[in-house]
């Protein structure tokens, strides 16, 4: 269990250290209006916009964004917290699956994966829907069929 805990503490540095260096990409930048217009209250449906993606990931940021400001920190927070929670998922997977140490394994390669680390800072989607497919997987794995 430290181990994890390290492991953890390890994939939540690595994404914090890059979370201010860089600006938007300008499809994240896209995405941060969507969220500042829901968060504003100017346009909650988005309905006067051409939206592609899913909604949620707008709306969560949308709701960052009402707690802290309409920044790019807390436009990121969101995606920060799926990234470091996708390593305690994995982790419980690799558990139900196999065993405890596989399941450190497997959130060690997740913590320490570049990409992930990368992704976990944008407002793209892959890093929520990576999250909410492992706790799909965990779910099913357990039979658990309701929240």
């Amino acid at each position: 269990m430290l181990i994890f805990l390290f492991v953890l503490l390890a994939g939540f540095a690595l994404r914090a250290a890059p979370l201010t260096q860089n600006r938007f990409h300008p499809d994240e930048a896209l995405y941060a209006t969507f969220a500042r217009l829901i968060a504003s209250g100017r346009d909650p449906m988005l309905s006067t916009v051409v939206v592609d993606k899913p909604p949620l990931p707008f709306y969560l940021t949308a709701a960052s964004m009402s707690l802290f400001g309409p920044t790019e920190f807390a436009a990121r927070l969101p995606f920060f917290f799926a990234g470091v929670i996708s390593i305690a998922l994995l982790h419980q997977l690799g558990g139900a699956l196999y065993n405890r140490r596989a399941g450190t394994l497997a959130a060690l390669a997740l913590a320490l994966s570049p990409i992930a680390i990368l992704f976990a800072i944008t407002l793209f989607t892959d890093t929520l829907l990576v999250a909410f497919l492992l706790w799909s997987l965990l779910m099913a794995v357990r039979q658990k069929r309701s929240w």
